[in-house]
């Protein structure tokens, strides 16, 4: 999360855990008893003066307003999910039944990874996506040639993505350089999850790539390409609820919390 006390000032990143409130905790024995012990969690000054404007462009062109206002072009995010793992375990998924979860063993077989290239538009929430063994400035240069191929011409291209280096590679910057309908928007520092892709990324692992069992990146590759079609059917746009403002506001209350910490 952002802290910023003032806008020139180092702004105080905090690395939320997995568990509300900014901590996590170990169950131990202590005395006969299960105690949670309560550690908290970790966090990093940097300097970043701009990013509440970028933050403000990157919300523009994320939301409805870009799509009603600009008739002719395109917004999508763009990015990567490395390390899809192609596991296969010991023994058929238990399916969900009255009275018990859905269940897996704990042991399987490493068949190799994959990563996943895609594209979501904002306007539909539908995806172009690419399954490839690695995640170079050579797969993603791919990766935009199948965008250019499936954008109609008469179209702009906003692009977001995030500050990964391949995505300023200098093989990059020359393509779209020679491309003038792309336009490139870059989130802000240690700040991905304003790319809505993330939040595809993370339905993409929870209902497809964890649940599964691949005897090979094969196979797994045509599990993603079946999830994606399957989504394009009936996609639907993620749409921002809070603005720049509103985060902010909600960022100073915490700063104002942990204050009497020295940073």
């Amino acid at each position: 999360m952002w802290v910023p006390p003032e806008e020139k000032d180092p702004v105080l990143l905090h690395h939320p855990t997995r568990k509300s409130g900014g901590y996590f905790g170990a169950v131990r024995l202590r005395d006969g008893k299960l105690v949670l012990q309560r550690e908290e969690g970790r966090f990093k000054a940097v300097t970043f003066h701009t990013f509440l404007k970028n933050l403000r462009k990157v919300r523009s062109r994320s939301g409805r307003r870009v799509v009603v206002i600009t008739e002719n072009a395109l917004v999508l995010c763009v990015d990567e999910k490395s390390q899809c793992q192609a596991l296969e375990r010991s023994q058929p998924t238990l399916p969900l039944g009255f009275g018990y979860a859905e269940g897996y063993t704990h042991d399987y077989l490493r068949h190799g990874t994959l990563t996943l290239f895609a594209a979501l538009d904002v306007a539909t929430g539908g995806v172009l996506a690419q399954p490839k063994k690695r995640h170079r400035h050579q797969e993603l240069l791919q990766f935009l040639r199948h965008i250019d191929a499936n954008v109609p011409p008469g179209l702009d291209v906003h692009i977001i993505m995030d500050n990964y280096a391949t995505h300023k590679h200098e093989r990059v910057r020359s393509w779209f350089a020679r491309k003038p309908r792309y336009h490139v928007h870059f989130t802000p520092t240690y700040s991905s999850w304003l790319n809505q892709v993330e939040t595809w990324f993370g339905i993409i692992t929870r209902k497809a790539i964890r649940r599964g069992s691949f005897r090979s990146t094969k196979e797994l590759a045509e599990k993603i390409d079946l999830f994606v079609k399957n989504h394009n059917r009936n996609s639907k746009p993620f749409v921002w609820t809070a603005t720049a403002e509103s985060i902010f506001e909600k960022l100073e209350r915490l700063c104002k919390t942990i204050s009497v910490t020295e940073h």
